[in-house]
């Protein structure tokens, strides 16, 4: 297939580019950052909205995958551009915590609730506009579709969540578990997520569901998931509970930071990339290991552990 993916130089997206590549299909990125593009790969260099509107009418792609539409004007474009191409935009799972219980294939509109952070009230309302274009495109007979995905690991990973864990167990302290670590948190390898979707294309057509999720599993226990990060490590895991109400008096900062105590299980639905694809993902402990092997997290900046340490030094005074 002649694929497209929008955002294709950069953590899951650049993995899925180079795993299409292997498996023959002619992969052309766009992308800001040109020299970061799998080798092999075709690359249109420039701001998104100047790739799409320098391509031909007849540009000749089979689907595009898009990583980098946030909200619906994004979605319009990507599919004006390429008026005969498939389309599937990459979201996310988090469009769950719209409503509680909401089915990962349910579809959601309107805004974000006011009870989450300001910054994912913003991402998650404008997924949800970009979802609704691609679900009226598909009402009106393009073939479209929504592939969401929960949290993902792995190399060159931008947004840190693994390090911010990694760092507090390679320093030996203490690691606070929010609420006790207890809830549950879906996590994904961005390796398995690009042999699913490169498996699905060669099953089905990806497209065949208007959304389709990337859920390995139902989700870990964060404890669970710190503990196969120590284990990646070689190091012992020292937990301390603290509930989220204390913390947000004495340490606000942290909750802002910490990655997964605002997660909830979420159960793969009947479109499941994996079930689909027939790629069976690798286990937590498999894949923490092999994003930990040899690479040692990136280093914090502002202060925020010594602050927490300093804290439960004082708690453990009293």
């Amino acid at each position: 297939m002649k694929i497209l993916l929008l955002g294709g130089t950069r953590f899951a997206g650049r993995a899925v580019a180079a795993r299409l590549l292997r498996d023959g299909h002619a992969v052309t990125v766009s992308s800001r950052r040109p020299e970061a593009a799998p080798p092999g790969v075709r690359v249109l260099a420039g701001e998104r909205q100047q790739v799409l509107a320098g391509l031909p009418a007849a540009s000749g792609f089979d689907l595009i995958l898009d990583f980098t539409a946030y909200d619906e004007p994004a979605v319009s474009a990507a599919l004006g551009a390429c008026p005969d191409a498939a389309y599937v935009l990459i979201s996310s799972t988090w469009l769950t915590k719209f409503n509680t219980g909401l089915a990962v294939d349910a579809p959601v509109c309107g805004e974000a609730p006011s009870s989450l952070p300001q910054v994912t009230q913003r991402y998650l309302s404008g997924k949800a506009r970009a979802e609704c274009a691609v679900l009226t495109a598909r009402d009106r007979g393009r073939a479209a579709a929504v592939l969401r995905l929960p949290i993902m690991g792995g190399a060159d990973d931008h947004t840190g969540r693994l390090d911010f864990y990694r760092r507090r167990l390679v320093d030996g302290g203490p690691v606070l578990l929010v609420n006790g670590g207890t809830n549950a948190a879906n996590l994904v390898w961005c390796e398995d997520v690009a042999d699913a979707i490169a498996g699905a294309l060669l099953r089905v057509r990806l497209w065949s569901a208007p959304i389709l999720d990337g859920l390995p599993d139902s989700g870990q226990t964060v404890d669970a998931v710190l503990a196969a990060l120590a284990d990646a490590e070689d190091v012992t895991l020292r937990s301390r509970s603290a509930e989220a109400d204390w913390l947000q008096a004495e340490l606000p900062t942290y909750l802002d930071q910490e990655p997964l105590w605002r997660e909830h299980a979420v159960t793969p639905g009947r479109a499941n990339l994996f079930a689909l694809s027939g790629h069976r993902p690798h286990d937590l402990r498999e894949w923490l290991a092999a994003v930990c092997a040899g690479r040692p997290p990136r280093p914090e900046t502002d202060g925020l552990r010594a602050r927490e340490l300093a804290l439960l030094d004082a708690l453990a005074a009293t």
